[in-house]
């Protein structure tokens, strides 16, 4: 069983916090950490998810460290370069967690959000996704190839601009960053509504299925596969378990199973207590049902057992 942790950051997260926390997740087993940032009434989070994961990127050298940043709003080019370089900090090991849909203060901020539908919202990730698979195959296996006579690094044959046009954004490119160290950040997606469906069959090596029940969680498997129609790869589904604890622990070997799943996602906040119990939960989940542990010096895609499976995307701009 594949066991993953999310952390929301709130405004009570210290960095110290943070990274006793990361490394209690690693020791105990946790194939991944996703950083998020948390939705609390009480202040403003001290860090964003992607300065927070190059803090934990030389803290930790087994688990996968996912970064949960909007598909909407930003720059593609800007995104794709800090989660490449995150890949090459931690040799392989970072991941990319895309939110699909606006906040109610980030509807209000923009303009091109024109009504509550989530089909735009949808639409517009779609090609930010599009847009960063695209940047981080800009440069081919083998571009980098230091030359100490020429003083170049790189072979500029194999690096090529994507020049992607479409309604909302305009990229050249190529990107800056030389090819990371497992081809590109994987892509977990989470999935809590059929509509979601199209983009996560598309973009996601994993699949991170939210539901409230275990009808719901049977129906948005069922429909992904679906949506993936012949699509070959192999996507792995996990299912989002909300304040897990010691009492959680059997039920949520149970719905793996059940589901035939490949593991779970287990969210918490940042708060000493929520970790405590979150790490509770992993060792029962270990001791009876068996944990696969990513090796020292693997890549993220490589402990997955994917590394051949990764996305590419389908374009849908000119």
């Amino acid at each position: 069983m594949l066991v993953n942790a999310q952390i929301n950051i709130t405004s009570g997260l210290s960095l110290d916090d943070a990274l006793e926390a990361v490394a209690a997740f690693e020791s105990a087993g946790v194939t991944a950490v996703t950083l998020k940032p948390g939705e609390t009434g009480l202040g403003a989070p001290a860090f964003e998810p992607n300065t927070l994961a190059g803090a934990l990127a030389n803290r930790t050298d087994r688990v996968g460290i996912i970064v949960a940043d909007s598909a909407l709003y930003g720059f593609p080019y800007h995104l794709a370069r800090r989660l490449a370089t995150l890949d090459h900090l931690t040799g392989g090991r970072a991941g990319w967690a895309p939110r699909i849909r606006s906040t109610p203060a980030e509807a209000a901020a923009y303009e091109w959000r024109t009504n509550d539908e989530p089909a735009c919202e949808l639409a517009r990730a779609s090609e930010y996704a599009e847009i960063l698979l695209e940047l981080w195959d800009s440069w081919e296996p083998g571009a980098e190839r230091p030359d100490k006579a020429s003083g170049d690094f790189k072979d500029d044959s194999r690096i090529h601009r994507i020049e992607y046009h479409s309604p909302s954004f305009f990229v050249r490119g190529p990107l800056d960053t030389p090819r990371s160290p497992q081809q590109r950040p994987l892509i977990a997606v989470d999935l809590a509504d059929a509509c979601e469906l199209p983009f996560a069959a598309a973009f996601a090596d994993i699949v991170v299925v939210d539901a409230p029940d275990a009808t719901r969680l049977a129906d948005l498997i069922a429909a992904l596969e679906v949506a993936r129609d012949t699509d070959p790869r192999r996507i792995l589904t996990l299912a989002a378990v909300h304040r897990p604890g010691v009492a959680a622990a059997d039920d949520v070997a149970g719905v793996v199973e059940r589901a035939q799943l490949d593991g779970v996602t287990l969210w918490t906040d940042g708060s000493p207590a929520a970790i405590e119990r979150t790490l509770q939960c992993i060792e029962l989940l270990r001791e009876r049902h068996g944990l696969r542990v990513p090796a020292s010096g693997q890549t993220f895609a490589r402990s997955l057992g994917i590394e051949h499976d990764l996305a590419v995307g389908k374009r849908v701009a000119a």
